[in-house]
């Protein structure tokens, strides 16, 4: 296997949208020439697609899927954690910060904090009709909190249950 597989079954095929070469390189520690030239191997072989300076993301979903089977379910996790830590702190605050972390957060055990973000997704695709990864985002605020206590997580938790009947 070259270097370029690895790098995109450990990080690049665990984005589901655009994702950006420096998060690439802070997740990897890789320097940012090697992973622009394995990126750049995924453009010319057409999976996957450039997006603007240093922005990509996947053309081709089978190829994704295919690279994300590389790893255990364990491996994955730890990894959507990874992700969902470094797009905390370095995503400003705004809806596309809950849309683009929430993917990950799915995949993790949440926090408080994180699961205010998954509140906001889940009430972003509420008011846009998508019903189905509204339920998913409250289900999984639900399910982390279920054993939590404090006055916060129990606010958290009724809020993801009112907007879960909704």
């Amino acid at each position: 296997r070259d270097w370029s597989s690895d790098v995109c079954s450990s990080d690049l095929a665990l984005f589901s949208g655009k994702f950006s070469i420096d998060w690439i390189a802070e997740l990897t520690r890789r320097k940012p020439s090697e992973i622009l030239a394995a990126m750049e191997q995924g453009v010319d072989q057409h999976w996957l697609e450039k997006q603007g300076p240093g922005l990509f993301c996947f053309s081709n979903e089978q190829k994704r899927a295919f690279l994300q089977e590389y790893w255990t379910r364990d491996e994955k996790q730890l990894l959507h954690k990874k992700i969902a830590q470094l797009l905390v702190k370095v995503l400003p605050d705004g809806s596309d910060r809950a849309l683009l972390i929430e993917s990950h957060l799915l995949h993790i055990d949440n926090d408080e904090e994180t699961c205010r973000l998954l509140i906001r997704a889940g009430d972003i695709h509420r008011k846009q009709f998508r019903h189905d990864e509204a339920l998913a985002a409250y289900v999984k605020v639900l399910q982390d909190l279920d054993q939590a206590s404090g006055k916060d997580a129990d606010n958290i938790f009724v809020h993801a249950a009112i907007n879960y009947s909704k």
